[in-house]
């Protein structure tokens, strides 16, 4: 059984809370800590409630059978202490830090690091083993079912829920950058919504923010959105839906404000229209002097703004 809402840290996630805007780091920062610190900064700087990134060791997450992809995702590879420094430096900077593991590497590096919960990336389907580890751990985690059908997500789910997990967050995602309009496919969130009842979230791999705008207001308690410093980068592909220095600030805005804007299930005048009862409600008046004794007749009265 999974709790309806849980915290990561100090944020509740919950679909009656502020969704929680995850700045996914992601391998944008090409191994530099100097870039990966400016990073942190862009996050920050932009409102985020939590920076992501990734730790995997190509030869662990990559078949020697793909050699080419081995070399292009060791120009991303990081150190243990890349890690640790990176959460070090979000802790000073004062945002909530996490990390997706992508290997059993990579996993113990994060259990060291007592991170506040796990994300388990689309790439994890059907990787039992290591769905169970995490779960041992009992902490809050994030499940993405981006290449997966309800059957694969239903076995992933029991798969968590034998071993011990409790707090669990539903990612929808579709994993192609940048993801096709027609492919978003965001009913998927209401879909999940109807059929469980712990909290739903969102992950985004489209150009601009509207797909977001309309996942907050379908219900997603968490967004995701990549993050980036570089564009037009050979032999990468997050950089095709990130949000960057001009426009992450206005992104997180944007989310802010659809909450506010979504409301709740009711229909009640607002306090901000009241104001606007004395000018723009009509009232009955008369179109003529009426004395005593006279016969009232329809044509005597009329309705007009006159308050």
């Amino acid at each position: 059984m999974f709790n309806n809402s849980f915290k990561v840290g100090d944020l509740e996630v919950g679909r009656t809370q502020r969704p929680i805007i995850i700045a996914e780091a992601g391998t944008a920062h090409f191994g530099s800590m100097e870039k990966m610190q400016s990073l942190v900064d862009l996050a920050v700087d932009a409102g985020a409630d939590i920076l992501k990134t990734q730790a995997f060791c190509p030869d662990q997450m990559i078949s020697k059978t793909l050699p080419d992809w081995q070399k292009r995702m060791k120009s991303r590879n990081v150190s243990f202490e890349f890690i640790r420094d990176t959460k070090d430096y979000c802790m000073k900077k004062g945002i909530p830090f996490l990390c997706t593991p992508h290997d059993e590497t990579a996993l113990e590096w994060l259990i060291e690091l007592e991170i506040d919960a796990f994300k388990i990336g689309s790439g994890e389907r059907g990787n039992f083993s290591f769905l169970k580890k995490i779960a041992e751990r009992k902490k809050p985690i994030i499940l993405s079912t981006g290449m997966c059908d309800a059957s694969d997500v239903d076995e992933s789910i029991k798969i968590l829920e034998k071993n011990g997990c409790e707090d669990l967050a539903l990612l929808h995602c579709v994993t192609a950058y940048p993801t096709p309009q027609r492919d978003v496919n965001l009913r998927s969130i209401s879909f999940f919504q109807e059929k469980y009842q712990f909290p739903i979230v969102y992950s985004d791999h489209t150009p601009s923010p509207t797909a977001c705008i309309a996942a907050v207001a379908l219900g997603a308690c968490i967004i995701e959105r990549h993050i980036t410093l570089d564009y037009d980068i050979p032999n990468a592909q997050d950089w095709r839906v990130s949000s960057g220095p001009d426009d992450f600030a206005d992104f997180v805005y944007e989310m802010q404000a659809t909450f506010d804007m979504m409301g709740k299930s009711e229909k009640k005048r607002r306090g901000s229209e009241l104001s606007a009862e004395k000018w723009a409600i009509k009232r009955i008046v008369t179109t003529r002097n009426i004395y005593s004794g006279n016969v009232l007749l329809a044509s005597d009265l009329q309705s007009k703004r006159a308050g």
